[in-house]
């Protein structure tokens, strides 16, 4: 590549035809993708993804892309990557991100795992920072799921389809509160 290209989470940055998975990256089927945000390198035919080191420090209204880890009702812990942009690493001491069922969409959820799942990959906006912990929402059209797979099988990315989400190799449907820019990516 003769010019550096940005890469965001889960975007498709080559294939295994052309290239070898290196850092900040991972595969799925046959395509390469970023498990990052930063600058892709192909050095020696190695497809890698990588991002500054620097300390980043969240405020009010920023949309931040990250990861679910954990559910524990009415809480989802989310895991940051991304905010607004740009990379984010942040001091030991840690902030918390903590989703709450009541910020999700607009309306009623019961449940987190009625809309999330340990895994997805969501576009949240931080609504209240108190105590070391960062509230977030997801309950705008831009701001949800951006990636999703089956939570009976984990390897199978979910496609959207007119009637929602669905794996292709059990065709099971499942819910999620999607963002408007899903990315909806083919299995091998």
């Amino acid at each position: 590549m003769d010019k550096k290209r940005k890469a965001s989470p889960g975007e498709e940055i080559g294939t295994e035809e052309e290239f070898v998975a290196g850092a900040g990256t991972y595969v799925e089927g046959s395509a390469i993708h970023s498990a990052l945000e930063g600058e892709i390198s192909d050095e020696g035919r190695t497809l890698s993804v990588s991002r500054p080191n620097r300390v980043s420090q969240p405020g009010l209204g920023v949309k931040v892309i990250g990861r679910i880890e954990n559910i524990i009702d009415p809480i989802a812990i989310v895991s940051i990557h991304e905010m607004e942009g740009e990379s984010a690493r942040f001091p030991i001491t840690g902030v918390n991100f903590v989703l709450r069922a009541s910020n999700i969409k607009k309306g009623y959820t019961r449940k987190i795992r009625d809309e999330y799942s340990i895994g997805d990959i969501i576009r949240a906006k931080i609504v209240e920072i108190k105590n070391g912990e960062c509230q977030l929402a997801t309950d705008e059209d831009d701001l949800g799921c951006l990636k999703a797979y089956s939570s009976s099988r984990k390897r199978c990315a979910l496609h959207k389809t007119p009637t929602g989400l669905k794996c292709e190799n059990d065709d099971k449907k499942e819910n999620r509160k999607i963002a408007s820019d899903y990315i909806s990516v083919q299995n091998a």
